[in-house]
């Protein structure tokens, strides 16, 4: 029976797992790499970032580089299941973030270099593109419709029957019509409220301000929202409201701001000057963990505990002394014991017969007594002489 049994084989990606518990693991590639199977990034915050793969349940490393290894500038593009990285111009790594490890992995890489978006498609540069002529076209094309339509509704006999002498009535009917005007409605995105403030979704331009590269969702709020108990709750019921967005930016109006991209349950806390879209710069990783219920406060190097919005510093406990109650003794009198009065008492007696053992004992006298003797015992009831 046992032999029929067959234990579950392993996937790759739980064989690499299995080797590195405590890192992050997700598929990927990387631009040097010519063997073409399946290869996997293992990444931590300590060690940096691994390139392996799983050859018949045994782990290779092809490549091992730190994080200031990797180049400081990096440019990113999120496909449906892949964020590819480029390097001047060329294809540089590709991490698979679909699952929690390739999510984690993303934030580590983007948290240790200088992310860049995109440039703008070569078309969006042309000025006609940029001054809007497309949509001039069309609406001039719209109003010779318009016209067109107007002239065949007269018809010739309405032509005919208008006389030399009546020019005025001639003009007013081949008056220009006017210009049909056309408005752009621009719905207001509405406004999703959260536990730390309300969304708002605002568009991400480049350099100029000319183009749109994408939306990012922020939120306008103050400090004393930003407690453990919120953070918590707001990764658990909230995070699903940042659909569609690139990142988060929370403005806490005091001159600082929350940061987070996709991927792990982690904001990123730094100075921020208002109407920007990014921090100045990077003081500390607030790392949620809803699970666990935990928020922990990790500051980047050089960076005074007194800017920490969670410091992680366990103080030790005071406690009180307590005041020992003063021992009570009760004395307990002692008991002297009195002496035993033993009486003695005969351990023998003897009696030639009945009339004798009478004369002490009228009763007669058991099997117990001294003076028992079996020949005045007659019936052998246990008594004598009695």
């Amino acid at each position: 029976m046992d032999n029929l049994i067959k234990k579950k084989k392993l996937t790759s990606w739980q064989i690499v797992k299995k080797k590195y518990p405590t890192s992050y693991v997700a598929g990927g590639t990387k631009y040097d790499m010519s063997d073409f199977n399946p290869i996997f990034l293992v990444a931590s915050a300590q060690e940096g970032l691994r390139f392996v793969k799983e050859n018949q349940g045994r782990v290779i490393e092809i490549e091992k580089n730190k994080w200031e290894e990797l180049p400081d500038e990096l440019v990113v593009k999120q496909t449906l299941s892949e964020r590819i990285y480029s390097y001047k111009d060329r294809f540089y790594l590709s991490v698979q973030n679909t699952t929690q490890d390739g999510q984690a992995i993303v934030e580590l890489i983007e948290r240790k270099r200088r992310i860049l978006l995109p440039a703008a498609p070569w078309y969006r540069n042309i000025d006609s593109y940029r001054s809007g002529l497309p949509v001039i076209i069309s609406s001039v094309v719209y109003i010779f419709i318009m016209m067109s339509a107007l002239v065949s509704c007269i018809g010739e006999d309405d032509l005919d029957s208008i006389t030399p002498d009546d020019s005025s009535e001639v003009l007013q009917a081949l008056d220009p019509i006017e210009k049909p005007i056309i408005k752009e409605i621009v719905e207001k995105p509405k406004l999703q409220s959260t536990r730390l403030g309300d969304i708002e979704v605002k568009s991400l331009k480049n350099e100029s301000e000319t183009e749109n590269l994408g939306d990012y969702a922020f939120i306008s709020t103050t400090k004393n929202k930003i407690t453990s108990y919120n953070l918590i709750k707001f990764f658990v019921k909230d995070i699903s409201k940042l659909a569609g967005t690139d990142y988060l930016l929370i403005d806490l109006q005091d001159g600082t701001a929350l940061y987070k991209v996709a991927g792990a349950s982690m904001l990123t806390y730094g100075p921020y000057e208002s109407g920007n879209d990014r921090l100045s710069s990077k003081w500390e990783d607030i790392i949620v963990d809803p699970t666990g219920e935990t928020v922990i406060g990790e500051l980047y190097d050089g960076i005074d505990l007194s800017r920490a919005l969670f410091p992680n510093i366990q103080e030790p406990e005071v406690s009180e002394p307590v005041e020992a109650e003063p021992e009570v003794v009760v004395e307990t009198p002692e008991v002297v014991e009195e002496p035993e009065v033993s009486i003695d008492t005969p351990q023998f007696e003897f009696f030639a017969n009945c009339t004798e053992l009478k004369a002490v004992h009228p009763n007669g006298v058991d099997s117990s007594h001294p003076a028992y003797q079996s020949k005045m015992d007659r019936d052998k009831d246990g008594f004598a002489c009695d």
